[in-house]
């Protein structure tokens, strides 16, 4: 009779088991990772004139950070934004400007390499605003702008640093542009259809994927680009005007992240060539505008700014809980009385670490970094 039985009791087990599994996954999911969060300081130190500094990036190993923040060099005298590189436990290393003439002393850090070893931004040099590479061993070093323009800046650089990408502009318009040692800076184009105008905003951690914005005869339009396919168009959301732009790539490019405008209004957005554009929505509360501007290595997990009650606060998104405000997920909410956590610019791949940007409770604007618990 038990032998009869058997082979039924064990296919009830098999299925408990497969429940129990399904029960405990749709938990996890619904458990929101909790943050620590660290303020990462400016360049002034002495506090004299109150902090101002701002986190754009973090590498996806999560160990370096960059950006800006206003700085005091010499006889007092107060200069900058500064381009800086953050690394743990700090402080803050300033980059210097190609520029140093007191009135004129200006750079900023937006991208940065995996591991940190190279930093890509914009600085004041004694041509105009310029494009450029860092690293320990070169110092900052301006890359030029593309023939017959006059201004550079780069937005972000490969995992080995040997790919950099940005917009070079004249007056009679703004190409995007992808750098390499051995070719220099090349224009990758614009879309068809409308006045020649592109920016290159993102680039996969082999190089080879680049996203940003060009226009075309319908507005602005989001673009992915590689060597094979050159720039093709993604679409933007349906209901609003014609508008979007890519601001994050993937690890493998396969995940574009960004802002577009839907029938709500402003509206971050995530693409995969499986499901298109899809609208990642905003926070509760608020106005309805967000954008995204980070995603993680597999495209599971994006940051950027929404709109709350109280203004604009950083978010971090999923598909398993949504659009949550980070402020949210801190584990000591004590510390962040006082404090507005108003966009995350950076996210490492393994989401893990999270940077950005927000008002501290002196009334500061700070470089701020999120590191997840164990």
């Amino acid at each position: 009779m038990g032998d009869q039985h058997e082979p039924v009791m064990n296919a009830c087990m098999r299925r408990t088991v497969a429940m129990l599994a399904v029960v405990l996954s749709s938990l996890q999911a619904a458990t929101a990772v909790e943050y620590d969060l660290l303020e990462l300081g400016d360049l002034r130190g002495t506090g004299e004139f109150g902090k101002s500094s701002q986190a754009w990036s973090v590498s996806r190993d999560g160990t370096a950070v960059v950006g800006e923040s206003f700085s005091s060099v010499g006889l007092g005298v107060t200069r900058g934004p500064e381009a800086f590189l953050w690394r743990a436990p700090g402080p803050m290393t300033g980059l210097g400007a190609l520029s140093t003439a007191e009135t004129e002393f200006a750079s900023s850090a937006r991208g940065v390499s995996l591991h940190g070893s190279v930093v890509a931004g914009e600085t004041q040099s004694p041509q105009g605003r310029q494009a450029f590479r860092w690293t320990a061993a070169t110092g900052m070093a301006g890359l030029g702008t593309l023939p017959q323009h006059d201004t550079s800046v780069a937005n972000a650089v490969s995992g080995d640093g040997t790919v950099i990408v940005g917009a070079s502009s004249s007056r009679q318009n703004t190409l995007a542009f992808r750098w390499t040692a051995g070719e220099g800076m090349v224009s990758l184009g614009d879309l068809p259809g409308g006045r020649e105008d592109s920016s290159a905003l993102a680039v996969s951690l082999d190089g080879q994927t680049i996203v940003g914005c060009s226009r075309n005869d319908a507005g602005t339009e989001a673009f992915r680009w590689t060597a094979e396919t050159g720039m093709l168009a993604i679409g933007d959301l349906q209901g609003g005007r014609y508008l979007s732009v890519a601001k994050g790539v993937s690890r493998d490019g396969s995940v574009i992240v960004g802002q577009s405008h839907s029938q709500q209004g402003n509206e971050a957005f995530r693409w995969s060539a499986e499901d298109g554009l899809t609208g990642l929505g905003d926070l509760p509360g608020g106005d309805f505008a967000s954008a995204a501007f980070a995603v993680t290595g597999d495209g599971r997990t994006i940051v950027g700014q929404g709109d709350g009650p109280n203004g604009p606060e950083a978010f971090l998104w999923t598909a398993e809980r949504g659009m949550q405000p980070l402020q949210s997920l801190v584990h000591d909410p004590a510390k962040m009385a006082g404090w507005q956590l108003r966009e995350a610019r950076g996210i490492s791949d393994d989401a893990t670490v999270i940077v950005g940007v927000a008002r501290n409770a002196q009334g500061d604007t700070v470089a701020w970094l999120m590191r997840s618990r164990p």
